[in-house]
């Protein structure tokens, strides 16, 4: 059995390699015949970036969720018990921010 998964992911890598992932029409024009660069103007009122805020939130969420997952037994895992880890993380990434 181990010979075949073997086998099939091997195949499988060979046959990706050998075909290409992006058509050579695609990579002309990836946004499509009319689409037009952005101007220094228009482009610093679309840009943005993620508030270190809210960057922290989610990772303790993450950070938060993934502790529950790991250190609670899965036959005792509960919805409303992920819930509370992943806000107690959102809020104990909020603090970290702010303890900076």
């Amino acid at each position: 059995m181990r010979k075949r998964i073997t086998t099939f992911v091997v195949l499988l890598l060979a046959i990706s390699l050998l075909i290409p992932a992006v058509p050579a029409a695609a990579a002309e024009a990836p946004f499509g015949p009319g689409a037009v660069q952005l101007t220094d103007g228009e482009m610093a009122e679309v840009e943005g970036e993620f508030s270190p805020l809210v960057t922290s939130a989610i990772a303790g969420c993450i950070a938060g969720t993934a502790s529950y997952l790991i250190t609670t037994p899965s036959s005792q895992w509960t919805l409303a018990g992920a819930v509370r880890h992943a806000i107690a993380g959102a809020i104990s990434g909020v603090a970290g921010y702010y303890t900076q």
